[in-house]
């Protein structure tokens, strides 16, 4: 890390805009104009576009490197990190109102860094204080005079007053703040450490060359190693911060000449090198700090691996990791299948990662779902499920076990290998892996419903046993909402909030303690007040299946905000209206965005939501393998029409299926070399027909290439059908040597 002046960038112009202050505006009015009720279930959509607009301006300000660790990744890669978040997760203080905590400051240009994904995951919201909070609506300026003991910010204050950086590679603290910034920001974690310590190692040889007596360099050589020195230390270098640590302990940064110099043109390196750095700043050495601060001490809820939230369960020991890959084998129909969960891109960056399978009927999007769910879970729940393992065991085409070990292997964010490995023994059916839950998972079949007034089943595995049994239903949440405590029904109204796009002024409210029985939670919708009970039947499907996440959420962590957990859902667009589709991913990410969502849908409308790299598309090809389509399209960027033309759902038309039927036939026939008179008397009368129904083209040139294209269609049938990659490039071949027929016949006939 290392001292940036964010004045040598100009602001962005969409954050000083009119349209910036308006939003700032929007949430100001809120803060001050709303009841303290009405707070604690305020929550803020934001306008993402504000601060993405920033971010080339803070890549060229950083030099295209991470703010905190200084990595360099593709620029792609980089997020927007606000300093003071969002919202506020966690921290040492009490306050009833930490999650608006820093809403107002989401639109400032003082308040944005760039980060690499890890050093912004590991980050997340968390932003602890020494002292008291800033006030609502305190500028940047006057939240850093209050707060004391926060992170370091690279902007605004000297992170080599605060770190010290060692030739091994590793960051020391040299104050309370440097440590707490480096166990937040895991800046000692083990492939960063070892990167740091191979570029150092090249500065050390040249330190070591500068001053070696009996070896003393040409003058062309002693150039050559001040300007390598000095362009290290660059802000523009890669891990600059921790070279100019280095650097600043061995040679004089200030000027002078200290006695054991060799004795050679010192006077020389002395200058460059004071020039370099900050105008001859020198910081006089520091030892490191004796004071070891845990985070677990300063914010007394998180950041224990896993943490324990006072008056909450202990979490499982993957709670706060992501899964990254999947690698099934012999489980169900399934022979074997891997995939990666990608991280959101930069839009996202505020969300967990989230995969949605798409593909044919019995290609096993299900299956891939429980065999997540049964590793995730533990045998613990397993058992609780009676869920006989030699059903999910791979069975021949005569319905005969294999004799296959079914095999679920799970591999976590910073693991290098599977870490969580499911067997089921082929001839006993028996599962062995990790007794208790990895991490807090919840998963739902197709059907998902509740009774009024009825629980769920209890125990370790009902989170799970709509996935697994059709018939059971999920918890009344109107029961749990009106029974909460006011902590858990404020974190939850914040994020139906999201969920259903209530207006921020509205109010979701309930009867005080005491007068609930028979009595109802009142949704404002539409500026009209409604039960619950009243909704539709796709509303209470959505609130009910979300509620039920919640409520399994808050057993553990302390709102909604910090939550992480995985949720499984099967065939996300169940009963859902297509306006419903459209928004349920997006809504869902956003209403409680540490959840790792994995769903499975037929519905192209459900894409809506996801990044690019989300949408994921299975097949079964010869011999039953079923494999992953490559190459697939950016899902943002495709209408509906195109996603269910395109390898996503591979229909190769949206038309009437009839129609379709007479559009193969036709182009069977344009296709083929040589015709008899019936054929060419039936393709006549097709493309007459087909004229009547659609316009092909009235030119030669556009008759010519729906020509092609229908051969395309005759070939792209008959691959897809084979599950072989069609040749686009062979077809735009024949399209052009079809439109330069055209261009000859046309010449002919002028």
């Amino acid at each position: 890390m290392i001292f940036v002046d964010r004045a040598s960038v100009p602001i962005p112009i969409l954050l000083v805009s009119a349209r910036a202050e308006a939003a700032r505006e929007k949430i100001r009015d809120l803060l001050a104009e709303s009841s303290d009720a009405h707070l604690n279930q305020l929550s803020f959509r934001y306008v993402p576009q504000m601060w993405l607009d920033a971010k080339p301006a803070l890549q060229k300000l950083f030099f295209g490197k991470c703010a905190y660790c200084e990595g360099r990744s593709p620029q792609s890669s980089l997020v927007i990190d606000h300093f003071r978040p969002k919202t506020t997760s966690s921290s040492n203080d009490n306050i009833r109102k930490r999650h608006l905590y820093y809403a107002w400051l989401a639109y400032e240009w003082e308040n944005l860094l760039p980060a690499c994904p890890i050093c912004n995951s590991a980050k997340r919201n968390i932003f602890p204080v020494g002292g008291s909070r800033a006030a609502l609506l305190d500028s940047v300026h006057k939240c850093r005079e209050v707060e004391q003991e926060t992170l370091i910010d690279p902007c605004f204050d000297e992170p080599l007053d605060h770190l010290r950086f060692e030739a091994s590679g590793m960051c020391v603290p040299l104050t309370r703040r440097g440590d707490l910034t480096i166990q937040l920001l895991t800046l000692n974690r083990p492939p960063l450490v070892d990167d740091r310590a191979k570029a150092l190692r090249s500065i050390q040889l040249k330190i070591e060359e500068l001053l070696t007596k009996r070896d003393r360099p040409s003058s062309k050589r002693l150039g050559e190693l001040i300007v390598a020195l000095v362009e290290a230390m660059a802000p523009s270098s890669m891990y600059s911060g921790a070279t100019r640590s280095m650097i600043e302990r061995i040679l004089p940064l200030d000027g002078s000449v200290p006695s054991r110099w060799p004795n050679y043109d010192a006077e020389t390196v002395a200058v460059a090198l004071a020039r370099s750095s900050e105008a001859g700043r020198r910081r006089g050495p520091r030892r490191p700090s004796t004071e070891h601060v845990h985070l677990a001490d300063v914010i007394p809820d998180v950041l224990t691996d896993p943490p324990k939230y006072e008056g909450r369960k202990s979490l499982p020991a993957k709670a706060q990791r992501w899964l990254k890959r999947v690698e099934i084998s012999n489980f169900k129909s399934l022979g074997r299948i891997a995939f990666d969960l990608p991280l959101p891109p930069a839009e996202g960056s505020d969300k967990a990662p989230c995969v949605m399978l798409l593909g044919e009927n019995a290609v096993g999007k299900s299956s891939i779902l429980e065999a997540i769910a049964l590793a995730l879970v533990g045998a613990d729940a397993i058992r609780d499920l009676k869920l006989d393992g030699n059903n999910y065991l791979r069975r021949d085409s005569s319905w005969k076990l294999t004799g296959q070990q079914a095999i679920v292997k799970l591999t976590f964010e910073d693991d290098k290998k599977p870490s969580v490995v499911l067997k089921i023994d082929p001839d006993s059916g028996e599962y062995s892996g990790p007794a208790p839950a990895q991490v807090v998972v919840l998963g739902y079949g197709p059907r998902r419903y509740f009774v009024t007034g009825q629980k769920r089943k209890s125990g370790s595995g009902a989170r799970l046993a709509t996935l697994f049994d059709p018939l059971s239903i999920v918890g009344d949440p109107s029961s749990w909402l009106l029974n909460a405590n006011d902590r858990d029904f404020d974190s939850a109204v914040r994020a139906l909030r999201q969920l259903l796009l209530l207006d921020e002024r509205a109010f979701v409210s309930r009867p005080p303690r005491g007068e609930r029985a028979g009595e109802a939670i009142m949704f404002e919708l539409d500026g009209s007040k409604m039960p619950l009970e009243r909704l539709s039947e796709g509303y209470r499907a959505v609130i009910a299946t979300a509620v039920d996440v919640m409520r399994e959420l808050l057993e553990y962590w302390p709102n909604l905000e910090a939550a992480r957990g995985v949720v499984l859902i099967d065939e996300l667009d169940t009963h859902l209206h297509p306006r419903w589709k459209m928004r349920i991913l997006g809504r869902l990410r956003a209403a409680m965005p540490g959840v790792q969502f994995i769903t499975t849908t037929h519905d192209p409308l459900c894409l809506r939501g996801a990044f690019a790299g989300e949408a994921q598309v299975l097949r079964r090809v010869k011999g039953g393998t079923v494999e992953q389509v490559d190459d697939l399209p950016n899902v943002q960027g495709l209408t509906v029409e195109q996603l269910l033309m395109s390898d996503y759902f591979g229909l190769l038309s949206t038309e009437d299926p009839s129609l379709e039927d007479d559009m193969v036939r036709y182009a069977a026939l344009v296709a083929k070399a040589s015709r008899t008179s019936e054929e060419e008397a039936e393709l006549t009368e097709r493309r007459l027909k087909l004229q009547g129904k659609l316009t092909p083209g009235k030119t030669p040139q556009e008759q010519l290439v729906y020509e092609a294209a229908s051969e395309y269609l005759v070939v792209q049938r008959g691959r897809i059908q084979a599950a072989i990659e069609p040749s686009r490039a062979e077809t735009k071949k024949r399209m052009l040597e079809l439109w330069e027929s055209a261009r000859k016949r046309s010449s002919v006939n002028r």
